[in-house]
């Protein structure tokens, strides 16, 4: 039963997870296959003094003493042989190794063993040999399992139970009780091993205990790693427990030193669903189900592969803190959306700077990132590279190796002690980046942008214009217009047609000599032309006759003959203009000189005249003739002080109020002289005059004193309640007359009050002290009444006295205002009343009318005045609002200064409305009928001026109408129609009027013209027909676009020359005709230039060429201007600036995450997680396991650390099931970490990006041989079959996760040695940056055959001693290159690790060699254990070679297996410079036909180009160039005598041209990189103008650029550079200037300080419980301008007053803010109604939504309401508890609760009591900061958990 193995591993992931049963039975099934119970777990079964098996067993020590030594006291300890020099028995053969035996150790006793247990000497029984052996791999296998898993699984172990299998006695089993960590130390290889405890915790036997406790149902003792822990009585208890088995005991001194791993068994346990929270199940979880189960919904889609990625993402989205490619930053994108993703990273390709990336964006974002990765060196670096980019410091390392209790206390206190980080905002770099970046973008758009339909890129065009200028071809002046139109195929018809013309054209001679030149007739028949001779005769015989007949006409007119038909119009238009000259006019008048001197007088004296005769006309009709001798200016001067607008019953009103204003103004003079009151002559002050007068005739008959007391200015209110005191004790004095004694006014009644009222009633009263006491008393005031009588009189009593009381207090105010009137208590009520009735009235009115009333005594004459003051200003005032009314907008100019009709100044009204009524009778006399306004008034008074003023004029011009019109002219009675005809052909024929005077015919001279003109045109119409059937161009023929212009002569010359030349034609149409055919194609220019010779028929083509591509370019930059002001220099200076822009976001970035992390350090507190974390970092000793502070403290931790870095196993070990989410998880390596490993990861995260590679290794056996009882028999093995789902990361691929793949292959810096992965892997997808070396030293794969070779016992022992030598040579020759030696299988790395440990004694001096390179240390590892690993130099050990006997076996191990070619995949992989390959046998060993599978096949493949490939792949890739452009360049270098080579690289990277060195053969001087596809095809501007010259430069390329532009535009200037560049290269390379070993990154490293702010906090302070700082309560301070009493202060001052004290207190019990008013106002107490006014001024306030309300606090909108504390207040009522804000309360409770992560119920009261300013905590307050706990509980802003206080998940910050 106990040696069953229960966990198979026969393709069991598979089986499991592609099952159908749930998601819990997977999980469990999984699980259980994690949990070894049987007899080959070392932790039950531990091997005893075996030769084969990885064990030392120590004799003859006692284990008490050696854990003092180790664990307490932390000495070193050594080791002793037992056995030198015996001879080794059968089979002891593999034990010995003579020449690693050490010196003697000479202290020993006489038999060779110690004899004291208390040194540090650890004894064995093994050979020095043995011994040193076993140690040397102990210590090569601890190293590399602690570097592949991060755990050391080397331990001690003290003590074993010995137990015995039931089933078979004899199998006796040893478990060891206590294990030691440990690790063996040496300095050199000639140096002993030393054994030291590590710093990590030593531990019980917890395999050893779950075994008891499930199959034997034994509980071991409990066991605690404390300072106190003593073994021996450990053993004691152990032995106790197992008391029970009578055959089992516990061996204390068994001791043994050996791998012992609890890692599965970890495992095991955390996925216990019994350990996690109920209410979060991990099974539940949507990752853990998509994985196991469901798989993985697609949501929106990834970026495409190919997408420009600039258009998608911002440089404020790219957090990155080191460089990211194109496909780096597209994966680190997707995870930062939120993407569950896969990324395949081959090998070299980034894969820790993405991570490094992705987690910093993580970080950045607020996240928490859990990143896992079983090799410790993926952690490692993905944390150096954090700590390089000054980021570190959000990350913790819990691998098992870096989980020391104080050093991990000591990490996070020095978060807490960071400073701010200091950095200006990323936003105005992001603008200047975003510019710069679109800016690069735009320029390889617009330069290869394909423009339609030509099909063209600016590119594309420069580059045959280049070829055509190499070619001698000069600019070409001829334009294209319709050239952007064509398509590829119309341009190819058009070289068709221009090749036919230049023939036809040697055929008929030059077509701009020929007879028919100018014809464009394609084609005509013999008859056709034999019809056209006809008409050429008959043209010419009309055209002779034409001639005469023009010429009769132009004698007549003394002209010149006509020598065109057009020019003919000339002479007609002149006939034509004599014969219209009118015939009335006498001829003396027109011959007069005045037509000349003084035409414009003439013109203006008729204009005059017409403009007189119209408005005499309308004067008369609208006015009497008495008007014309009226003077029109005061009128209108008067008429427009009025609007236009006002009406005619506005004169009524003017009239009215001239007549009324003085009336009313001496009335109201006499009033003001009666009372003595200054007012002026405005409606309102006589109004105000008016009123006064009225309250003084009202004023009441009192003392003249009473009248101007000054009491009444503000003590109104107090006399009034005087006088109502009077009142009241004048009533109950009558109303208790007689019924009550007087003496009863002075004695206190009150109690026997209350005893009446109290027991009055009652049936035994009589039994009641107070009740006798008050009837005794009773009966000497009053005579016995019932109880309630005698109650209301003494209510009545006491109301009085009240008064009286009142009315004795206020003796001097009553003297003051009353006067005689006040007599105290006999004072009259109805008076004083009176007085203060009166006095209320005078609101508005003031001291004046009690002034005046004082004084004057003949009150009813006042009356009377007043009374008819009041009716005239009554009628005043309605005739100044009708006239105010009709003024409208006119008011202004009448009334200055006046803004309504009581502020017009009467005493200037009244000369103003005199003057208006004067004008207006003065008018209406002269009209037929009034105009409606004042406007209409206006106008007929300005035209009977403007009329005057005309006939004036005219007859003022009486001497020059008669000159010019002789008999015509009559003065103003002239009939100006006629004259103005007269005067207007004489202005538009001044040029002909003496002409005019000499044709004695003028009407027949012009018709002989007009029937000339007719001739003339019926020959054009001839002629022009003739020229349209001949398609004549009038231009060529004639040089003008028709017949009528062309000269008659050239018009017969021509037609001669045609009737001489008939034959002709015929050839010249058909010439005609493709010449056609070529213009309509566009290309008409260049036929021009065939036909005259300016272009030879050969040279057409180019020709055409030339003005094509011009015409293109011309257009594409009419298109696009930016590409004719491209300048390569200031394009190459944007180039360095967004390349310095994007370093400077990087360091932004860096910032930004630094801050972010910051932001997120919590505050220090002493209560709940942060609490209890402060206070474990205070303990000097006993600090509590790491687990347990995760359980208490985690959030804390959480948030001073937010990402935390730790291997499957670790998570296990440290994080308590349910404790730690995570919002973020990135494996890398995933192809290694089984899925059953990485189950408690994924549960604990809400989204997963899963790197890895799923061609390279899938997880091995590796550790678990070791940690097992396999021997070394079974090592090399063959490799486990490799399934579709064999690692988390198929599993996850499986499920449909998207993927992602990273391209760029940085590591090798030579081709070759990437070469075979890329093609036989992966699909020559990766980006290979080319190598310039073709042959040099040191760089790419080289093959060395060590012939001799055999391979016995799996090992080739002379193989391995040539790599030992190999090594030696490197350390060396070659110590700053860093060196890896892999091995094929586990005994051929052993054997080379002996032979180099040999070769290290006899060569000391390489041992700093092997101690250096702290970050990649040399190792010598099998294929098993490589991945993740890179170096410099590889050496790889092949060892496979033929037996002793010559057969070559076809057995390579895990080769051989499915999945093999995984494995060799990251073997050949591994070298960044060198990789260098030793074996026995060749690639032509290998027969494929017996060795089977694609791991032997590209075995074979990789040996074969390992011995036969060139070094270099940097070959002629055989692409074809990609341009015509980078044709140009390589022919002028070829013509300089460069020998240049196209398209060099192998895959994805191509450098355009690379220029060889002759001098230097085997490499490349320059690379020359152009803005072609290439350089246009990058996704991104950082790809293109960044990262990929900074790679290929690092590769060690001297790039120079070429802009197509600047060379297109300077070629010149440009080859010479490009030459300068080359021959500086070439001088470089001969002196060895650039011979420098290149960096092994492609992006250099850069070590990043971030500036923080100075640290005040040093150490450990004391730790305040408020949650936060200090925020004292700020009492609002009000400053009213008080006017009047409180309860009569206006609404709108009493919300202006809330509003203040709310803005400033709020939240704010209503009771407080009528506590700030009242006190505001002086007031020492708020009554009823103040109360009640403050009340409604509160509840205005918050219907208006200017405050808000919540019960009875006020709130201000949108004020963040924080906890204050009340310990310096002033207002006592803010300490009581009913006045604190619950919502105050609430937020406080969250607050400190978010800030401590937490808190228990009695620390949040505290600290909420401390927070408010309460140094105690009253019941009181507790219980109601206890409810305030439970209702937020309710609502799930607060839960509990683990026993703590917490934020539910809905209040839970993101």
């Amino acid at each position: 039963m106990y040696d069953t193995i229960l966990n198979s591993g026969d393709g069991s992931e598979q089986s499991v997870f592609q099952s159908n049963l749930s998601v819990e039975a997977k999980i469990e099934r999984a699980r259980t296959e994690l949990l070894d119970l049987s007899a080959r777990n070392r932790l039950l079964n531990v091997p005893r003094f075996s030769k084969s098996a990885k064990t030392i067993d120590i004799v003859d020590e006692q284990s008490s003493e050696i854990f003092r030594i180790l664990v307490t006291e932390g000495k070193a300890m050594t080791f002793l042989a037992g056995a030198k020099g015996r001879e080794p028995k059968d089979g002891d053969a593999a034990e010995e190794l003579i020449e690693l035996a050490l010196p003697d150790d000479d202290e020993r006793d006489d038999s060779g063993r110690l004899v004291r247990h208390g040194d540090t000497k650890l004894q064995t029984r093994m050979t020095p040999n043995a011994l040193q052996k076993r140690l040397l791999d102990l210590h090569f296998d601890a190293r590399t399992l602690e570097e592949e898993q991060g755990v050391n699984i080397l331990y001690l172990g003290l003590g074993t139970l010995k137990w015995i299998d039931p089933n078979n006695a004899e199998n006796i089993r040893y478990a060891p009780l206590i294990l030691v960590p440990v690790a063996l130390e040496r300095g050199s290889a000639a140096e002993r091993f030393k054994l030291r405890a590590r710093s990590e915790d030593f531990a019980s036997n917890l395999s050893l205990e779950a075994f008891l406790d499930r199959i034997h149902k034994i509980r071991m003792p409990d066991f605690e790693a404390s300072d106190d822990f003593s073994f021996e009585r450990y053993a004691e208890q152990v032995a106790a427990a197992v008391s029970i088995k009578p055959d089992w005991s516990v061996q204390p001194n068994d001791i043994v030193l050996g791998f012992f791993s609890f890692a599965k068994f970890l495992m095991y346990r955390d996925l216990d669903p019994n350990l996690w929270p109920k209410d979060a199940k991990f099974t539940d979880r949507p990752l853990i189900t998509s994985l196991v189960s469901n798989g993985f919904s697609r949501t929106d889609d990834l970026l495409p592969d190919d997408a420009r990625i600039d258009e998608h993402i911002s440089p404020n989205e790219m957090t990155h803190i080191v460089d990211a490619d194109s496909s780096q930053t597209i994966a680190i994108h997707e995870a930062r959306r939120g993407r569950d993703l896969v990324i395949q990273g081959p090998p070299g390709t980034g894969k820790s700077q993405t991570i490094a990336n992705i987690i910093a964006s993580a970080v950045a974002d607020g996240k928490t990132v859990l990143f896992v990765a079983e090799k410790m060196a993926a952690l490692e670096v993905v944390k150096r590279r954090l700590d390089q980019a000054g980021v570190g410091d959000a990350c913790l390392e819990l691998h098992s190796n870096k989980a020391n209790k104080r050093a991990f206390l000591a990490e996070l206190q020095h978060v807490w002690e960071l400073g701010a980080p200091k950095g200006e905002p990323a936003d105005a770099l992001d603008r200047r980046l975003v510019e710069a970046r679109n800016s690069l973008n735009a320029h390889p758009a617009r330069l290869h942008q394909v423009y339609r339909p030509y099909q063209l890129s600016p590119y594309q065009v420069m580059g045959h214009l280049s070829r055509l200028r190499r070619l001698g071809m000069p600019p070409s002046d001829i334009e294209l217009a319709d050239s952007i139109s064509w398509t590829p195929e119309f341009r190819e018809r058009i070289v068709a047609i221009l090749s036919e013309l230049a023939q036809r054209i040697e055929d008929i001679g030059l077509p701009s000599q020929h007879a028919w030149h100018g014809v464009g007739v394609t084609g005509i028949t013999p008859l056709d032309l034999e019809r056209l001779t006809k008409r050429l005769s008959d043209a010419s015989s009309d055209l002779s006759k034409l001639t005469a007949s023009m010429g009769d006409v132009t004698d007549v007119l003394h002209r010149e003959p006509t020598a065109s038909i057009s020019g003919f119009k000339d002479d007609l238009a002149l006939a034509e203009r004599v014969a219209s000259c009118p015939a009335g006019q006498p001829a003396e008048a027109l011959a007069n000189p005045v037509w000349k001197t003084s035409l414009q007088d003439i013109a203006n004296v008729i204009r005059g005249g017409a403009e007189f005769q119209r408005l005499s006309e309308q004067v008369r009709a609208q006015m009497l003739d008495e008007a014309w001798e009226t003077d029109p200016q005061p009128l209108v001067t008067s008429f427009r002080r009025l609007p236009k607008s006002f009406p005619q019953s506005g004169f009524a009103t003017l009239a009215q109020l001239d007549n009324l204003l003085p009336r009313f103004l001496n009335a109201a003079a006499s009033l003001k002289t009666m009372l003595g009151v200054n007012a002026s002559a405005t409606l309102g002050s006589i109004g105000r005059l008016v009123t006064i007068g009225e309250r003084v005739a009202d004023a009441p008959d009192a003392s003249p004193d009473a009248f101007v007391a000054a009491v009444w200015e503000r003590g109104l209110d107090q006399a009034s309640d005087l006088a109502e005191a009077v009142a009241t004790y004048r009533q109950v004095r009558t109303d208790i007359s007689g019924k009550i004694a007087d003496q009863a006014w002075d004695i206190d009644l009150v109690p026997t009050r209350t005893a009446v009222a109290m027991h009055g009633h009652k049936f035994l009263k009589f039994l009641s002290g107070d009740w006798r006491k008050a009837k005794a008393l009773l009966k000497t005031v009053m005579s016995e009444t019932p109880p309630a009588e005698t109650v209301r009189l003494l209510d009545l009593l006491q109301k009085g006295k009240e008064a009286r009381s009142v009315i004795k207090d206020g003796d001097s105010l009553g003297r003051a205002a009353f006067g005689a009137d006040w007599r105290g208590e006999r004072s009259d009520p109805k008076p004083l009343e009176s007085l203060v009735l009166w006095m209320r009235s005078l609101r508005g009115v003031g001291a004046e009318a009690r002034m005046i009333a004082s004084r004057l005594t003949d009150k009813s004459s006042v009356a009377a005045r007043c009374e008819h003051v009041r009716t005239l200003l009554e009628e005043t005032r309605r005739l100044l609002l009708s006239l105010w009314s009709d003024l409208g907008d006119g008011t202004g100019a009448l009334f200055p200064n006046a803004i309504g009709p009581d502020e017009i100044v009467l005493t200037q009204a009244v000369a103003v409305i005199k003057e208006i009524a004067g004008a207006d009778r003065a008018f209406s006399p002269l009209v037929r009928t009034l105009p409606d306004d004042a406007g209409g008034r206006i106008a007929a008074i300005e035209r009977l001026a403007a009329a005057q003023a005309r006939r004036s004029s005219i007859d003022a011009s009486a001497d020059l109408g008669r000159a010019a019109f002789g008999g015509l002219w009559k003065d103003s009675l002239s009939e100006w129609q006629e004259l103005s005809v007269i005067c207007d052909w004489i202005s538009r024929n001044g040029d002909i009027r003496l002409l005019v005077t000499r044709v004695a015919d003028r009407v027949g001279v012009a018709e002989k013209a007009r029937q000339a003109a007719a001739q003339g045109e019926a020959f054009a119409t001839t002629m022009s027909e003739i020229l349209q059937f001949l398609k004549a161009d009038l231009d060529v023929l004639f040089g003008t676009s028709d017949v009528a212009g062309a000269p008659l002569s050239q018009i017969g010359a021509k037609l001669f020359r045609w009737i001489e030349n008939e034959e002709q034609l015929s050839k010249f149409a058909a010439y005609n005709g493709r010449a056609g055919d070529a213009a309509n194609m566009g290309v008409g220019a260049l036929v021009e230039r065939l036909e005259d010779g300016r272009i030879s028929p050969s040279d057409i083509i180019p020709h055409f060429e030339m003005a094509f591509y011009e015409a293109i370019l011309r257009r594409q930059h009419t298109q696009d201007p930016e590409l004719a002001r491209f300048d390569g220099e200031v394009h190459g200076r944007l180039v360095g600036e967004f390349a310095s822009l994007d370093r400077s976001r990087m360091s932004l970035s860096r910032l930004e995450v630094v801050r972010a992390h910051h932001r997120k350090i919590p505050s220090i507190s002493g209560i709940g997680p942060v609490g209890v974390l402060r206070a474990e970092m205070a303990r000097r000793r006993g600090h509590m396991p790491i687990r347990q502070l995760m359980q208490r403290a985690s959030p804390a931790i959480q948030a001073l650390k937010p990402v935390f870095m730790m291997s499957p196993l670790s998570i296990a070990q440290f994080l308590p099931p349910g404790v730690l989410d995570f919002d973020l998880l990135v494996m890398d390596e995933a192809s290694q970490i089984q899925p059953v490993d990485a189950l408690g990861a994924v549960a604990r995260a809400k989204q997963v990006v899963v790197v890895g590679d799923e061609r390279q290794l899938p997880p091995t056996k590796f550790f678990s041989k070791m940690t097992s009882g396999a021997t070394e028999e079974d090592d090399d093995q063959e490799g486990a079959q490799v399934s579709d789902i064999e690692s988390i990361l198929g599993l996850f691929s499986a499920r449909g996760l998207p993927e992602r793949m990273l391209r760029w292959h940085y590591r090798s810096r030579h081709q070759s040695l990437i070469a075979v992965s890329n093609s036989q892997f992966y699909d020559s997808k990766l980006f290979i940056v080319p190598s310039p070396y073709t042959q040099e030293a040191g760089m790419g794969l080289r093959f060395h055959h060590v012939p001799g070779g055999v391979f016995e016992d799996g090992v080739n022992k002379v193989e391995a001693k040539v790599v030992a030598e190999a090594i030696i040579r490197h350390a060396l020759h070659s110590p700053h290159l860093s060196l890896g030696v892999a091995a094929f299988s586990i005994k051929q790395r052993r054997e080379i690790q002996d032979q180099l440990e040999l070769l290290r004694r006899l060569n000391p001096q390489t041992e700093e060699f092997f101690h250096s390179h702290p970050h990649e240390p040399f190792f010598v590892k099998n294929l098993e254990n490589v991945q993740g690993d890179e170096r410099d130099v590889m050496l790889i050990s092949v060892a496979y070679a033929k037996n002793a006997q010559g057969y070559m076996g076809m057995r390579f191990g895990p080769l051989g297996a499915e999945g093999g070619e995984r494995r060799l995949n990251v073997l050949i992989s591994r070298a960044k410079r060198r990789c260098e390959v030793y074996a026995s046998i060749t690639d032509e060993d290998i027969d494929l036909e017996r060795g089977k599978g694609k791991g032997v096949f590209a075995f074979k493949l990789f040996l074969h180009y390992a011995r036969t490939g060139r070094l270099s792949m940097s070959q002629r890739s055989d692409r074809a160039m990609e341009s015509v452009f980078e044709e140009q360049v390589m022919a002028a270098l070829q013509e300089r005598g460069y020998q240049v080579h196209p398209q060099v690289g192998i895959a994805g990277f191509f450098i355009d041209l690379a220029v060889a060195d002759d001098a230097v053969p085997g490499r490349y001087l320059i690379g020359i990189e152009c803005d072609g596809a290439s350089y246009h095809d990058s996704r991104s501007a950082r790809d293109r103008d960044r990262l990929r010259q900074a790679v290929l430069e690092d590769h060690g390329w001297t790039i120079h650029r070429i802009w197509s532009s600047d060379w297109f535009q300077r070629p010149k200037a440009e080859l010479d550079r490009l030459i300068a560049a080359i021959e500086q290269a070439k001088m470089n390379a001969l002196s060895g200037a650039d011979h420098t070993h290149a960096s092994s990154r492609a992006v250099p490293v850069e070590v990043v300080t971030i500036e923080r702010a100075t640290v005040t906090e040093i150490g450990l302070q004391p730790v305040s419980t408020d949650g936060g700082g200090s925020n004292l309560y700020e009492e609002a301070s009000l400053k009213p301008n008080i006017v009047g009493e409180l309860h009569e202060a206006p609404t709108g001052t009493l919300v202006k007053l809330i509003k203040e004290t709310v803005e400033v207190e709020g939240p704010v019990h209503r009771d407080e803010v009528v506590t700030r008013i009242r006190t505001a106002w002086g007031l020492q107490r708020a009554g009823s109604r103040i109360d009640a006014h403050v009340g409604n001024a509160i509840r205005v306030a918050v219907n208006s939504g200017e405050i808000l309300r919540s019960g009875d606090f006020l709130l201000w909108p949108g004020a963040i309401v924080r906890m204050r504390d009340r310990n310096m207040v002033t207002a006592s009522g803010l300490r009581r508890i009913e006045m604190i804000p619950p919502m105050e309360i609430d937020e406080g409770l969250t607050s400190i609760i978010e800030t401590s992560f937490g808190a228990t119920e009695d620390e949040a009261v505290n600290a909420i009591a401390r927070g408010l300013g309460f140094r105690a905590t009253s019941s009181q307050l507790r219980d109601l900061i206890v409810s305030r706990i439970e209702l937020l509980k309710e609502q799930g802003t607060l839960q509990v958990r683990d026993g703590m206080l917490t934020l539910g998940a809905t209040t839970a910050p993101a």
